[in-house]
């Protein structure tokens, strides 16, 4: 998918103009058409995280935090190790201030991915935001 090219591009350089450009025209494309393909995704195949984590992720974009945040429990619930579902739904916690949930969140996608960089980053975040900054340099 497009959607998944351009958070990989993010993800390596999250100051990136052309996928920040093209990620911002996707996201305006989807419309309640695309909400009703993800609903007929998880409908048709509700064993497959994929239709809950993508819709996780639209619902994240529109702000629809505890939505998003059902879609991802639901997501790791059917493939727990998936570090992807834990690093996104890490970035849930974050926007509801629920910092520690967010923490734990970034821990796991690091023990399930060592050398995940997103992970590190935010969870060094997350120790700046709670004034743990010896912890947080070590991040």
């Amino acid at each position: 998918l497009a959607l998944d090219d351009f958070r990989r591009a993010l993800k390596i350089n999250p100051s990136h103009s052309i996928a920040k450009s093209n990620m911002r025209a996707f996201n305006k494309s989807i419309d309640s058409a695309e909400t009703a393909s993800l609903d007929s995704l998880i409908a048709t195949a509700p064993q497959l995280p994929y239709g809950y984590a993508e819709r996780a992720y639209q619902r994240l974009q529109q702000k629809n935090y505890a939505g998003a945040l059902e879609d991802y429990h639901q997501a790791i619930k059917l493939s727990p190790a998936t570090a992807e579902y834990y690093l996104n739904r890490g970035l849930v916690y974050e926007k509801l201030k629920q910092t520690s949930l967010a923490y734990q969140d970034y821990t796991k996608a690091l023990v399930l991915r060592e050398d995940f960089a997103m992970a590190w980053l935010n969870r060094g975040n997350v120790l700046l935001s709670l004034r743990k900054y010896t912890e947080a340099i070590q991040d």
